[in-house]
């Protein structure tokens, strides 16, 4: 979707070239080590250049070395969910089963340092309680398989998740943002539920631009040794592309944009 608006805006194709797998470090590696000609730009989450530093000890790229921001496109609210019929009816019922059974409840996540998979650490970390970790290559895989019911459990990204939990297969037990969402307004924040007071997560995805403070997103980063003319060239295009569906996103959840991965700007 934002590929084919990010074509139109820089006037010429994009390539999608999607490298999912290892917590987004196989797309990371490719785009650190494409050639410093501003023709290629990295779809980075926050997992990717916050959290893998700290989950990793090695790792084949240097996030601060080796990107840098374009700019910043939207951020997406999470949800905890169960599988529709699930026996588990709201987020208590979720954590008082836990607690009769540590280790005894699934979920999955789209992989191993995903905000996805964070926020559920942080959930069960906060509620005193132990979840056993499914984690997946990708967020479509794990979402297939919740539905299948193949684990309990999930935490989902409402653009991605949105149809399922309205009623489609997936059951949402809370918003894991400061307020109820407009789109789940039956549905109470973590806080509301568990009552754990200042619980806030979610996921972006985002063309970065120099001034962002906050590491919760994902984002569009460019070689950090790209020359300069073709970084303001990305992002202007990036702006054009994407920035009026960001702004939409402070209301309402926005559509999914293109996957993590590698679009070469040729």
């Amino acid at each position: 979707m934002l590929g084919a608006a990010l074509s139109r805006a820089l006037g010429q194709p994009v390539v999608i070239d999607n490298r999912p797998g290892a917590a987004t470090n196989i797309g990371a590696d490719a785009a650190a080590k494409a050639a410093p000609d501003g023709l290629t730009l990295f779809s980075a989450d926050n997992g990717t250049l916050v959290f893998n530093p700290a989950l990793f000890s090695r790792l084949p790229y240097d996030p601060e070395k080796d990107f840098r921001p374009v700019g910043l496109m939207a951020r997406f609210p999470l949800v905890l969910a169960v599988k529709q019929d699930s026996r588990l009816r709201d987020a208590p019922a979720l954590v008082e089963a836990a607690r009769r059974d540590p280790g005894g409840i699934d979920y999955g996540s789209p992989g191993i340092g995903s905000p996805h998979h964070l926020t559920m650490a942080r959930l069960a970390r906060e509620t005193g309680i132990t979840l056993t970790h499914i984690p997946y290559r990708g967020l479509a895989p794990a979402m297939n398989d919740l539905l299948a019911g193949r684990f309990e459990a999930s935490i989902l990204d409402l653009p991605s998740g949105g149809d399922f939990l309205r009623g489609k297969g997936a059951r949402p037990l809370a918003v894991c943002g400061a307020e109820r969402h407009p789109d789940l307004p039956g549905v109470p924040t973590v806080a509301e539920a568990l009552g754990l007071r200042g619980f806030q997560a979610a996921a972006g995805r985002g063309w970065w631009c120099r001034r962002a403070r906050r590491m919760r997103w994902w984002s569009a980063r460019p070689p950090r040794w790209m020359p300069r003319c073709a970084r303001r060239r990305c992002r202007a295009g990036c702006a054009a592309s994407g920035w009026s569906r960001c702004r939409a996103t402070r209301r309402r959840s926005a559509p999914s944009g293109p996957p993590s991965g590698t679009a070469g700007c040729r």
